[in-house]
């Protein structure tokens, strides 16, 4: 942070690398079950920056697009003649996405916020002038700052309220077709229209790469064929509609969760995750009152 003086009046100036929550990055040749259990291990992680072994950026490996792979959405001809369990020691670089939100590590801190409001992107990734990369800057970042603080936003202001959910009796494959199709990392599960759980991609992740390290035959098939309440979350975490934008982010930090289900009583309204805050507060606050916040 740069302190300066104007006008009588102390003026901080946060760098944008003060906000970089890593500058971890798999590497081409890294095998897929590697980067899975990586994203699977917790700590918020959704995706992994891949490199080359110069350090430069060649794409993203994210959780939706490895259970693309495993549920045969992707790379079908590499299932087809490996098998899923094999395709798991397959290099990442053959799944990986394009990286497309890169920008320079010398970037302003409201640039970054900027584009982050405007396409709801839940991270951005810092090169240096020969494109190595630097670090990842990520929600969580901002959220940090925004600890404790009363953002002046009520939960359902931000909430998402289209909600997609899956029932008790189904099983893991289930509920990993559902968050590809509808593009979401996470579904409460219900019973008798109650949520007694919640089951993330990172979740079956974890579930795999747990499998695959014991050495378990057909790894991909165990945990896919599981019932999604051996799977799941059973401590919900939640938040109510009317409560301020701190409180969730509060919640979010402690619990070290990447969403809140988000309660009126008893009933499911919406869920609040960790873009909602950081992209839709920037929209509806500002960008310079969002800096000011986070000082």
């Amino acid at each position: 942070m740069v302190i300066i003086h104007k006008n009588n009046y102390i003026v901080k100036l946060m760098k944008i690398s003060e906000f970089v929550s890593s500058n971890f990055a798999a590497k081409v040749n890294d095998p897929l079950i590697k980067a899975a259990s990586l994203i699977g291990g917790g700590k918020g992680r959704y995706r992994l920056v891949v490199t080359d072994d110069d350090g430069t950026v060649r794409g993203v490996i994210s959780g939706r697009r490895i259970l693309e792979v495993l549920i045969g959405r992707r790379a079908t001809s590499v299932i087809e003649e490996k098998g899923l369990d094999l395709t798991l020691n397959e290099p990442v670089n053959l799944f990986m996405d394009e990286a497309h939100q890169i920008f320079l590590e010398d970037v302003n801190l409201e640039t970054v916020l900027k584009y982050i409001g405007e396409n709801m992107a839940g991270y951005v990734i810092l090169v240096d002038q020969s494109g190595r990369f630097k670090g990842i800057v990520e929600e969580i970042g901002f959220l940090e700052r925004l600890k404790g603080k009363k953002i002046g936003i009520r939960v359902e202001e931000i909430m998402s309220v289209r909600l997609h959910t899956e029932n008790i009796g189904a099983t893991v494959c289930d509920a990993s077709i559902r968050m590809v199709n509808e593009r979401v990392r996470r579904l409460p599960i219900l019973e008798g229209g109650k949520v007694v759980g919640l089951i993330t991609i990172s979740d079956i992740l974890k579930q795999l790469a747990s499998a695959k390290e014991a050495g378990i035959e057909a790894a991909v098939y165990d945990i896919f064929n599981r019932k999604v309440e051996e799977v799941m979350t059973k401590k919900i975490v939640g938040v109510e509609p009317d409560a301020d934008v701190g409180e969730a982010v509060k919640s979010l930090l402690e619990m070290d969760v990447s969403g809140l289900l988000v309660f009126r009583r008893e009933d499911l309204v919406g869920i609040v995750s960790r873009i909602d805050i950081v992209g839709k507060t920037a929209r509806i606050k500002g960008i310079e009152q969002m800096v000011e916040m986070m000082l």
